[in-house]
């Protein structure tokens, strides 16, 4: 009988340990919302800009993209100044959509909530301020 409780305690106390670890350890925290370049069309090419995107749910977010062609540009275009965000949250941009775009020496990329509408451009001096955006990156070529 001294045996039976004393396993029945054990599994008690084992239950309280493991609940206890993985309250302590638990899930991984979220990372932080991100966006990157993963491949910049080589200057005169009229490849797109691709990108990845992380830390946010791709059905709630999309890519808001400008050239530097003598001023910032929205990109694809003005009537769609957005880029959606594939499942496996890679994003690619058509930015040779007229004028001189094959000579753009630089590239921005916000993240921006589903529903935000960026500042359009055309050309603007200064990259535009967009407040929603969680996350940001550029790439200057010169």
């Amino acid at each position: 009988m001294k045996t039976k409780e004393f396993w029945e305690k054990l599994a008690v106390c084992l239950i309280f340990v493991v609940t206890a670890l993985i309250g302590t350890i638990g899930c991984p925290p979220p990372s932080a919302p991100s966006i990157e370049f993963t491949h910049i069309p080589a200057y005169g090419s009229t490849e797109d800009l691709r990108g990845k995107v992380g830390g946010v749910d791709v059905n709630e977010y999309q890519v808001a993209v400008y050239n530097y062609v003598l001023g910032y540009w929205n990109k694809p275009y003005f009537s769609t100044p957005v880029t959606d965000i594939n499942r496996d949250r890679t994003w690619d941009c058509d930015v040779t959509t007229g004028g001189d775009d094959i000579h753009a020496t630089g590239y921005a990329a916000f993240l921006i909530p589903k529903g935000v509408e960026p500042p359009i451009c055309g050309p603007c001096a200064e990259l535009p301020d967009i407040p929603e955006s969680v996350a940001f990156t550029q790439y200057d070529r010169f």
